[in-house]
């Protein structure tokens, strides 16, 4: 069964199954033919920079990212979240992860940058309880924008009211940078 889209750099085709029915595989773009397959366990989400393929993984008790080498395979790095990890993107030397615990426990939301040559955290960005990011953003410079939703209660620290908006976060700093509901803003 397929896991997160299918994702080409250069040759090299990058694809996931979910459930570990097919683990992490590259194949070449233009013949078919399997380069790797490395076993992986569950909850995939997949992004590649510069020669390397960045996987999110669950294994029914930890989620974690690892970093490979989309020429062999090899696992350079492996980083440990207590949350479900829902989308990644690269930029500038550092891999965003947006995580999200369920919504009944909403107390560790938010946005981690990793620095992708030591797979150490450099900062997370928590959201306020009950406020939980979609999964959707875009990294540019040194903005990472999110689209948000969550209670008017728990998006009221942030200085909004929507139940859904836009943040903007510094990705040198994890700082957030300003704030937009679909009907207010502040920053």
């Amino acid at each position: 069964t397929p896991g997160a889209d299918p994702i080409i750099s250069g040759n090299t085709v990058i694809v996931t199954g979910t459930n570990g029915s097919s683990g992490v595989r590259a194949i070449n773009l233009q013949n078919g033919s399997e380069i790797w397959s490395k076993p992986h366990s569950r909850d995939v989400n997949t992004a590649i920079s510069e020669g390397y393929v960045y996987t999110t993984n669950w294994d029914g008790l930890n989620y974690s990212i690892v970093k490979r080498d989309i020429a062999t395979g090899d696992a350079l790095w492996t980083n440990s979240q207590s949350t479900q990890t829902i989308a990644l993107a690269v930029s500038q030397s550092q891999l965003f992860v947006a995580v999200r615990s369920d919504i009944a426990n909403a107390t560790t939301n938010g946005f981690v940058s990793i620095d992708t040559s030591t797979g150490l955290t450099n900062w997370t960005y928590s959201l306020p309880r009950a406020v939980q990011p979609v999964g959707r953003f875009s990294v540019a410079d040194h903005f990472l924008i999110a689209i948000i939703f969550g209670s008017s209660t728990g998006l009221s620290p942030l200085g909004i009211q929507d139940p859904n908006g836009l943040i903007a976060i510094d990705t040198r700093t994890g700082q957030i940078l300003w704030a937009r509901g679909w009907g207010t803003s502040y920053g």
